[in-house]
């Protein structure tokens, strides 16, 4: 997938893993080219409350 960040592109994977005990476990990789001045990326994940 592509995001577009500013006016850059930036190419990305995530993969979730979700487990039976609750645990979830997230892999990202992200691709950029030498636009890119950003010090970091940030994911967020906002979950229902009714999950506990």
């Amino acid at each position: 997938m592509e995001e577009l960040i500013g006016n850059i592109k930036v190419s990305h994977t995530l993969i979730y893993r979700l487990y039976g005990n609750g645990e979830i476990d997230v892999d990202a990789s992200f691709t950029t080219n030498e636009d890119f001045n950003l010090p970091r990326l940030l994911l967020q994940a906002l979950f229902s409350p009714s999950l506990e």
